[in-house]
């Protein structure tokens, strides 16, 4: 099942394509759907307080709903920041990955000097 799951997060984080015609697209795709879910968001929150205000006692779906609706915000979030981490920042780096350094076993130094942490500092 683990297995799926990463599948799954690669394909919705665009970790093997880097084409920037089907990047950009995908980007502004996702930030109109968190618009979508924050505009959503408002309703379900005006409804929640005309119904407290008019004491209607909604039923256990609406709760259900506003669940449903802050699970959908918290993954189109964190699939906005994965693009963005992935795909712009690496554009500002030019075209390094995001991965840690990996140790080496043998005198316990970092591997690759071109990696995003060491061309930070020294931009910094």
């Amino acid at each position: 099942m683990g297995k799926w799951t990463d599948l799954c997060w690669e394909s919705l984080t665009l970790q093997h394509i880097t084409h920037k015609k089907v990047v950009v697209p995908y980007l502004m795709f996702v930030f109109m759907t968190l618009l979508f879910e924050l505009f959503l968001v408002i309703l379900y929150v005006e409804t929640a307080y005309w119904g407290y205000s008019l004491s209607y006692r909604p039923s256990f779906a609406f709760f259900l709903c506003g669940g449903v609706f802050v699970l959908m915000m918290v993954m189109t979030a964190s699939i906005l920041v994965a693009i963005w981490k992935q795909k712009i920042l690496n554009r500002v780096y030019e075209g390094q990955t995001l991965e840690k350094p990996k140790r080496n076993v043998f005198n316990n130094r970092d591997e690759g000097q071109n990696t995003w942490e060491t061309r930070a500092k020294r931009l910094s």
